[in-house]
């Protein structure tokens, strides 16, 4: 639509300059619009180009505004044509006017909110939990240096000098920690090269439990002295049985040693909860329903055992959607593969 307004506009424009006369009803009664001082600029410079003629000045003042006008309209579709060219994203990242949610990962921890994004991987590689679909349709895969090295060129040709605003690095998207140690070295000491300014702050992932290749304390050492200072994990419950239940494969213990890691590694520790699993409060504001009891319980349990210290944090997020409900289905259980 937005293309379409920004074609009319400068067909308009086109017809005033070949001396069209561009006629309009409109029986409504109107206030005239006072001239704002960039329209006087722009009717003096079109008067000065064309002369005095108060004809031509007034035709030249209509076309310069409705070729600004035709502009302002394309530059969402041109913006939004860059974020595609610089980001992969899957269909769950689509906001609802159709273009791409700001940021370019569709999901960051609140504390990356200002983080400059960077694709070392593309899409989840189990991307199957029943509470997400940020990643549908995206294949999982790891970019290789070429292909990053194209990705940061893009990413610095969208921000321009919006870049050097940006506050620390976010490595995406959702298991960029299963990237080999060669590629993950490399992604940080590119990026920070690309982007000084935001790479000052430090970098920050997401890391699961469940991956197949678990991150060492030495390796996790190694990437602290590249850069990264902080790694955000999803318990998102407690309680095995409402994990099962979310098709989500990981297990508080699972958890409870890859925080040790971590902290041992010398990185800051997020964990994410999921609120409202299990079901609505009981009629005087607890946790009602049995499955939700559960996951107050064994979440307040598993958080306080995991060694959590001063400038950790636990952010807590509604759960959006019902909540699991059903046992899984035999298909629903995790792979063998992971």
């Amino acid at each position: 639509m937005l293309a379409h307004a920004a074609r009319a506009l400068r067909a308009a424009a086109d017809g005033l300059a070949r001396g069209e006369v561009l006629l309009e009803h409109d029986a409504s009664p109107t206030r005239e619009r006072q001239p704002r001082p960039s329209d006087r600029r722009e009717a003096r410079r079109a008067v000065a180009e064309r002369g005095a003629d108060p004809a031509v000045s007034d035709r030249a003042r209509a076309e310069a505004l409705l070729r600004r006008a035709a502009d302002r309209a394309a530059r969402p579709e041109a913006e939004r044509a860059a974020f595609l060219g610089a980001y992969r994203v899957g269909a769950g990242r689509e906001a609802p006017g159709g273009g791409p949610e700001a940021g370019g990962a569709g999901m960051l921890p609140p504390d990356c909110a200002q983080a400059l994004v960077v694709q070392v991987t593309e899409g989840c590689h189990w991307d199957r939990c029943s509470f997400c679909t940020l990643y549908a349709g995206v294949p999982f895969r790891v970019k290789g240096r070429a292909a990053l090295d194209e990705h940061l060129e893009r990413v610095a040709a969208l921000l321009g000098a919006g870049a050097a605003l940006r506050r620390g690095l976010f490595l995406g998207d959702a298991n960029a920690l299963l990237a080999p140690m060669p590629t993950l070295l490399a992604a940080l000491e590119a990026a920070a090269a690309r982007f000084p300014e935001a790479a000052r702050a430090g970098a920050h992932t997401f890391v699961d439990a469940f991956g197949g290749r678990g991150r060492t304390v030495d390796e996790l050492r190694a990437l602290r002295a590249a850069g990264l200072r902080r790694v955000t994990v999803g318990l998102e419950s407690g309680s095995p049985d409402l994990l099962r239940r979310l098709r989500k494969p990981s297990t508080p213990e699972g958890v409870r040693a890859l925080v040790g890691r971590a902290k041992a590694a010398g990185l800051g520790v997020n964990v994410t909860v999921l609120a409202g699993l299990g079901g609505g409060p009981g009629a005087d504001g607890d946790a009602g329903d049995p499955l939700a009891r559960e996951h107050l319980a064994a979440t307040t349990r598993v958080v306080r055992g995991l060694g959590l210290g001063a400038g950790d944090v636990v952010y807590v997020a509604p759960l959006v959607g019902p909540g699991p409900t059903r046992a899984p289905r035999e298909a629903d259980a995790p792979a063998d593969a992971l």
